[in-house]
């Protein structure tokens, strides 16, 4: 009979594994578009979900399926991203960092 041995090594992350591939959420390469995700306003009724993007310096409201300047359409309303059609392809647009350098600083 073969004797159990402990196992010294930490425990997989399951979750880590992708068992079930990724989503396309996690899958959307970020946009090489020159947009800027300014804020996200999220609405349990996804018609009253709305963003605010910046482009050359002008901020303006979209919200699902309106055509960005460059001609990408949104495809979904997330809470930390945007996902776009780009040329037929799926990319995210994601939420701006307003000081990133604090973010290296706090370690976030």
């Amino acid at each position: 009979m073969p004797l159990l041995v402990q196992n010294e090594e930490k425990p997989m992350d399951i979750a880590s594994m992708h068992l079930f591939g990724l989503s396309a959420v996690e899958q959307a390469p970020e946009t090489m578009l020159n947009l800027q995700l300014m804020s996200i306003f999220q609405s349990s009724r996804v018609a009253d979900s709305r963003v605010l993007i910046t482009v050359n310096s002008i901020t303006q409201d979209y919200r699902m399926g309106d055509v960005l300047p460059g001609g990408a359409v949104i495809e979904s309303i997330l809470a930390d991203r945007v996902l776009i059609r780009n040329h037929g392809n799926v990319e995210a647009l994601l939420l701006s960092r307003p000081y990133p350098d604090l973010d290296e600083r706090f370690g976030n």
